[in-house]
């Protein structure tokens, strides 16, 4: 069973929280709003004008606002990078999905389909990045697992390359997850990254 994807490439603002002793006790309070209307429309264009639909994705239905930040220098759909400012692995967050409790988890995944360069992408969807059992960021008390540490974004061509961040929903209610195997062999064997195939 195929978890739905819930939101793909890197969105805007993010819910942030604060705790107090007390909140350890209590379930967490985490307001759903939902992606609006406006913004799941800016985000299925920039895909389909990016080429990442039907490059890496047949279709994309965003249903929340997945923050991936450098620093403090969010991925906005598109915006670039240099190598440097990506050095270090990104923080990563989201409010809840309508529809579903905070204790749903997520598996984030980032690719590069670009690799080694745009002319001639040899290394098409170069897997940089794995971590499942992430949950909203009002959830304080999470146990994300790294299945595929980060890759610093450091493509090989001149040309800018599209990198990828996606959040797909885990499947609920099947016991303790067990994510796709990716038998790779320390950090050799990362492309191609079958993402259809795994996900």
């Amino acid at each position: 069973m195929k978890p739905q994807t819930t939101n793909l490439l890197p969105l805007l603002a993010a819910s942030l929280s604060s705790a107090s002793p007390l909140s350890i006790l209590l379930p967490p309070i985490c307001p759903t709003v939902g992606l609006p209307a406006t913004r799941a429309a800016q985000v299925r264009a920039a895909f389909q004008s990016s080429g990442i639909v039907p490059d890496v994705l047949t279709s994309i239905n965003p249903t929340t606002e997945l923050q991936v930040l450098y620093g403090n220098i969010p991925e906005n759909l598109g915006n670039t990078f240099s190598a440097l400012q990506t050095l270090q692995e990104p923080t990563i967050s989201f409010p809840p999905e309508p529809l579903h409790p905070p204790s749903t988890k997520y598996t984030y995944i980032q690719i590069d389909p670009d690799a080694p360069g745009p002319s001639l992408p040899l290394l098409h969807s170069y897997l940089h990045h794995i971590i499942y059992n992430l949950q909203p960021s009002c959830v304080f008390a999470q146990s994300p697992v790294t299945q595929a540490r980060y890759m610093p974004l450091t493509p090989l061509s001149v040309a800018p390359h599209r990198y990828v961040s996606l959040l797909f929903r885990q499947p609920a209610g099947l016991g303790e997850y067990k994510p796709p195997a990716l038998n790779l062999v320390e950090d050799v064997a990362r492309a191609p990254f079958d993402l259809a195939a795994l996900y």
